[in-house]
């Protein structure tokens, strides 16, 4: 069995910790007039800063998957558990929303947009998944200088979307294998930087979430090596990782149904309230995740 990297799953801890920040600070940014500037400005920072960790989900999945040559039969495995996890959390969502949020959802509306906005990630990774085993043949068959060709080509659509969304406009036919987003960039891009990650040069890499993810993938040399014991509290984190990221928006709806932004001071309870989160879903998923049933929807 290949040996776990620690980079790799130290930037996923990080990862998941700042999607609730942004969650979190996102609240107080939407709060504009009611709380101070100097409040609305950290707010605004931190949910800034902590972006960087949505590129690093799909840098992450390049990094581990695109390297690897695997079955079919393993691909629709992971295509599967996605499907049903996505299916369990939008009806667990659905009910939630109805009866706590008051804000009930038209089931007829699940193949077009989610029924919790953080749901989204699913909504992207399952295409992504769709069309993994062919990428993975595809990056298997290419030596440096195709690769490198591959990057080019990529970004250069990457940048026209980017460039035409300021014009209101879009390309009206989306390079194949990368369409109209940007995640499966993302994910060639992990692939990229951690095969060549002591190769390649920083000054090179725009894009702050590819930054960090350079940075961190080089930590140490790219042999992040914590203690026994420290290697057992990111397993068991990153091991709920994905689970923490479904079940925390129930809590952060409580606490915005009860407190308002203005009551306290956005400079404390950002921080205060995301590690409340961070905690408080770690403990629910660990203890769900004891029961088989569990372990299949987290």
């Amino acid at each position: 069995m290949k040996e776990k990297n620690y980079n790799l799953e130290l930037i996923r801890m990080i990862s998941f910790i700042f999607v609730i920040v942004i969650h979190v600070s996102n609240y107080y940014c939407r709060a504009y007039g009611d709380i101070t500037i100097g409040e609305y400005s950290f707010s605004l920072l931190l949910n800034l800063l902590a972006r960087i960790s949505v590129p690093c989900f799909f840098m992450i999945t390049g990094a581990l998957l695109l390297g690897r040559q695997e079955s079919l039969h393993k691909h629709a495995k992971r295509i599967f558990r996605f499907l049903i996890v996505l299916l369990v959390w939008s009806v667990i969502y659905m009910i939630w929303n109805a009866v706590y949020m008051e804000d009930p959802y038209q089931i007829k509306d699940l193949l077009y947009k989610p029924v919790e906005q953080h749901l989204w990630y699913l909504y992207a990774m399952i295409p992504i998944y769709l069309v993994l085993p062919f990428f993975q043949v595809m990056c298997k068959g290419m030596n440096l200088r195709m690769e490198r060709a591959f990057l080019v080509v990529i970004t250069a659509a990457v940048l026209f979307n980017y460039i035409s969304t300021f014009l209101d406009e879009k390309m009206y036919y989306s390079v194949p294998m990368v369409g109209d987003r940007i995640y499966s960039y993302y994910v060639f891009i992990g692939y990229y930087i951690y095969k060549y990650r002591k190769h390649v040069m920083k000054g090179k890499m725009i894009p702050a979430g590819t930054m960090a993810f350079l940075m961190l993938v080089r930590l140490k040399k790219s042999e992040f090596n914590p203690s026994e014991q420290a290697k057992k509290w990111i397993d068991r984190f990153c091991g709920c990782s994905f689970g923490i990221y479904l079940i925390h928006i129930m809590f952060l709806d409580v606490y915005k149904r009860n407190i308002k932004p203005e009551t306290f001071s956005a400079w404390i309870m950002i921080p205060v309230v995301s590690a409340g989160l961070v905690l408080l879903s770690f403990g629910c998923v660990w203890l769900i995740r004891k029961t088989k049933t569990g372990r299949k929807i987290m």
